[in-house]
């Protein structure tokens, strides 16, 4: 149950919640550094998604849609990636994931 901002009545809500993190909270909780039963309440639905520099191959896809959905929000005419620029990418070793391939790509985009 939630009050709304500026009301007196509780509301009933459905709530769920998405967490992400890069650490291993099954071992924090056995660990007594994160609580157990609070694991299991999050933990009903993983998905474990590799790191951008062990997923080559996705590269020229996500640079893709990343580089259509900038162009849209900036205005611009749709840009494609040339060989080059994709085996540059590829190349990288990305310490970060998608969000670091979408900075770049914005800077880039600004650039243009």
């Amino acid at each position: 149950m939630v009050t709304r901002l500026g009301d007196t009545k509780p509301v009933k809500v459905a709530a769920r919640v998405i967490a992400a993190t890069n650490e291993d909270i099954f071992e924090k909780s056995h660990n007594k550094a994160f609580r157990l039963d609070l694991y299991f309440h999050l933990s009903v639905v993983e998905i474990f998604l590799p790191p951008l520099c062990e997923r080559g191959e996705d590269i020229e896809l996500l640079a893709e849609t990343l580089l259509q959905r900038l162009c849209q929000r900036l205005g611009r005419p749709v840009l494609s990636l040339s060989k080059a620029a994709i085996e540059c990418l590829q190349g990288y070793s990305w310490l970060g994931n998608i969000r670091e391939l979408e900075n770049i790509l914005e800077v880039v985009g600004h650039c243009l």
